[in-house]
């Protein structure tokens, strides 16, 4: 009965994937938008221009390439138990 509920709670292998892959491309995507901002934030100081909107976009999307990478490291970690390497 344990072993049964034990099965039952365990995440598929196939979504561990799926959510990695997914955390992967938000990922990249974030680091995409924070290189976007940095290029409009060396625009803007160029042009002598108010630069606080960028900064506040690349402080937001270093936060949430932060989240993905931490969720991809805890992952990560798992599928090491799962396959009896840590």
């Amino acid at each position: 009965r344990l072993r049964k509920e034990i099965k039952e709670n365990q995440i598929p292998e196939e979504l561990m994937h799926e959510c990695y892959c997914m955390a992967y491309d938000k990922e990249a995507e974030a680091v995409g938008k924070m290189e976007r901002a940095a290029d409009q934030m060396a625009a803007a100081i160029i042009a002598g221009e108010d630069v606080h909107g960028f900064a506040e976009e690349y402080k937001k999307q270093k936060a949430n390439r932060s989240r993905y990478r931490k969720v991809m490291e805890e992952l990560d970690k798992r599928e090491r138990r799962r396959a009896g390497r840590e």
